[in-house]
């Protein structure tokens, strides 16, 4: 799979997001992640591929993938990544993952922390878009992802 940068932005402190525009059709669950490959000079020991979890929700059409970023001290793959401009082409290997809302259950609780909250965004902007009653709450400050969640969440 292909996935066009359409727009690379600093949601806060060091948390940033690609918007990727997918070139084919693709679909996937709320909580999901995505493997990507991202070719680069010199790879560190973990390679020129990565998981991280889709940030957006489905019916957004198009796929965000949400990290921290440290101009020094990042990877090798993130370097790469911060590299590529809007309209730069990164291969996804594969989307999978099991980290999804089973309708059944009628009641649920979500925990996390950090970076963390990245399947959290995707999983409650996907509920609110099907009308289910959502609750966001956090205690001290909100200094990552939490925040642009806030921000996005229509209620």
């Amino acid at each position: 799979m292909k996935f066009r940068i359409e727009e690379k932005r600093k949601e806060v402190d060091d948390i940033y997001s690609f918007i990727f525009q997918p070139q084919e059709p693709v679909t996937w669950q709320a909580g999901q992640y995505a493997l990507y490959r991202v070719s680069h000079d010199n790879p560190d020991n973990r390679g020129e591929t990565r998981i991280f979890t889709i940030s957006s929700p489905p019916f957004q059409k198009r796929i965000m993938l949400t990290t921290n970023y440290s101009f020094e001290e990042s990877s090798s793959f993130k370097k790469a990544l911060f590299a590529r401009k809007a309209g730069d082409v990164v291969e996804a290997i594969k989307i999978d993952g099991k980290f999804t809302v089973n309708k059944e259950y009628q009641k649920l609780v979500f925990i996390a922390g950090g970076i963390g909250i990245t399947p959290f965004h995707s999983i409650l902007l996907d509920l609110e878009e099907k009308k289910d009653d959502i609750l966001v709450g956090s205690s001290e400050y909100i200094p990552l992802c939490g925040y642009c969640l806030a921000k996005r969440l229509k209620r």
